[in-house]
């Protein structure tokens, strides 16, 4: 039997990554076909941390309530030394949190799926196909054409074309959309043999362990331990020279890497797996009208937790790109950013990631005592919590402004707002798309008759902004600071910016700011024309 569909945009992969695309491009009224080889979630953990910006895209979603007992915030990450010695600590800042989110969480990723799945089988607009294999890509310039094979127990398999207009591979590390495209993989330097030993322990022998995240960075053994989600706990032990992974298949020798924490019957072993921690990233993300993401276009070292948030980046970036081009073809020059912003942000990313890990993982005593010395020095005897988020780079270049502003490119907040006397996050009290904010900023001294001139200076009473701002299907809101403001993060953030002004794209990253209404009519103009209007 061979069947033709055709769709918006097609997702090889269902995993994080593909099914948050999903309800994404769905969300915004594209049609959306989704293909896994597989039947069920994996029942183990693989990925183990959120942050932020990824809650925020599952707020916009509606899921984050759906997903709070899965939820739980990151613990303090303790790096010690050769002797045992506090040599760094990773931390979360303590509220008001700019993104409206704890910065750093952990997860427990089947149960999150399941979740995703749920929200996606309510979704009229997505269709699944389960146990189904892809078998060959073929596209033209107005569409994909894939050819896949469903696998039915006890019947034959059934071939199907599926056509869509864009298709985009989240299908892991193996990816058969980037193989079938011949895209190759950049080594960006780090290879390193690792145990990932997942555990859920007893509550009597939980006091046994540490109470905090913990980075053993012994040049003998480097081994890191995770705080998960309730009685989650995790283990990554570096193997040794001469050492493989078959030799960890009996469990008695995990259990002897364990010993000093923990003894057989305090812990079921959950999942225990070795892996070759790398840093890799695809040469090309796009071929025409097929694209990829997550780790069919990236894979980095899990220092820093960021596997699967820099998956779900990817599938944010693209899916109002993709939105923007399916209803305003003109505009389909706008997908050609997405790799230009993301494979920049991965890779400078991914740089930083592996300085942890050349922290954690040094094999040279020699090196790993300097290294104790050099961070004790620079922190003169008292060791100050950094930030896990503040490694987080901005992007540089692709879908912005052409004028430079320092806020350009970087995440705008998501503050509590106050309307008709009650408080929200900012993106369930406004909304979310493309949107312009301005800062009215009354000063507590002013006379009603500056205030009502300065009112005339708003969004809303400029016809001309308005007009261009509708076309753009933008919304846009005047601020009164700091009435609308009570965490004072938006009266910060204009003070940082010394603006009035600023766009702010779907994805929460400015679009570009400034001071002058003229400047804004600019921008407005040079957007009509990127969107082909």
């Amino acid at each position: 039997m061979n069947s033709l569909k055709k769709y918006d945009v097609s997702i090889v992969g269902f995993g994080p990554s593909g099914a948050v695309l999903a309800l994404l491009l769905a969300r915004s009224g594209l049609s959306v076909h989704v293909i896994d080889k597989t039947q069920e979630i994996y029942d183990k953990p693989r990925a183990i941390a959120l942050d932020h910006e990824v809650m925020r895209t599952l707020q916009n979603l509606g899921l984050s309530d759906s997903l709070a007992e899965f939820i739980e915030p990151f613990t303090d990450s303790h790096y010690l030394g050769v002797e045992g010695q506090l040599i760094k600590i990773m931390s979360t800042p303590a509220p008001p949190f700019a993104y409206g989110h704890i910065p750093a969480l952990v997860f427990n990723q089947p149960s999150f799926e399941k979740v995703l799945r749920q929200a996606i089988s309510e979704s009229p607009n997505i269709e699944v196909s389960l146990n189904c294999e892809l078998k060959t890509l073929i596209q033209n310039e107005n569409e994909v054409s894939m050819e896949v094979l469903t696998h039915q127990v006890g019947e034959q398999p059934m071939h199907q074309t599926v056509v869509s207009q864009y298709l985009v591979g989240c299908d892991g590390a193996s990816s058969t959309v980037r193989k079938s495209l011949q895209i190759e993989l950049e080594d960006l330097g780090f290879n390193e043999p690792w145990l990932v030993v997942d555990l859920l322990v007893e509550a009597s022998a939980l006091s046994k362990l540490p109470q905090t995240s913990m980075q053993y960075c012994d040049p003998k053994r480097p081994i890191t331990m995770v705080i998960g989600p309730k009685n989650h706990r995790r283990f990554e032990i570096a193997l040794s020279h001469g050492e493989t992974p078959d030799d960890f298949k009996d469990e008695s020798r995990i259990w002897d890497l364990l010993s000093q924490w923990l003894e057989p019957g305090q812990a079921q072993l959950w999942r225990h797996a070795c892996y070759e921690f790398h840093a890799l990233v695809a040469e090309r993300w796009r071929v025409g009208r097929i694209f990829i993401a997550g780790d069919a276009a990236h894979q980095q070292p899990p220092f820093l937790g960021q596997g699967m948030c820099q998956g779900i980046r990817d599938v944010v970036n693209l899916s109002w790109k993709l939105k923007q081009a399916i209803e305003h073809p003109p505009c389909d020059q706008i997908l050609n950013s997405y790799e230009t912003e993301r494979k920049a942000h991965v890779k400078a990313l991914t740089a930083k990631i592996i300085e942890i890990g050349k922290i954690v993982g040094q094999r040279d005593e020699q090196k790993a005592r300097a290294r104790d010395l050099h961070l004790l020095h620079e922190a003169k005897g008292e060791i100050t919590p950094t930030a896990r988020q503040d490694v987080q780079p901005s992007l540089n270049a692709g879908c912005f402004s052409t004028h430079t502003h320092p806020k350009r490119g970087t995440l705008f907040p998501q503050p509590l707002i106050r309307l008709n006397k009650s408080e929200q996050r900012m993106d369930d009290n406004l909304g979310i798309g493309w949107r312009v904010f301005f800062n009215l900023n009354p000063s507590p001294d002013t006379s009603n008759q500056d205030a009502n001139q300065r009112s005339q200076t708003g969004l809303s009473n400029n016809a001309m902004l308005t007009s261009m701002m509708n076309d753009l299907g933008m919304h846009w809101f005047d601020f009164e600071i700091p009435e609308h403001d009570p965490q004072g993060l938006l009266r910060t953030w204009f003070e940082q910016a010394q603006a009035t002004w600023v766009i702010v794209r779907p994805d929460h990253y400015v679009y570009g700011a400034g001071r002058e209404q003229l400047e804004l009519a600019e921008e407005l103009v040079k957007l009509k024309q990127l969107f082909g209007l």
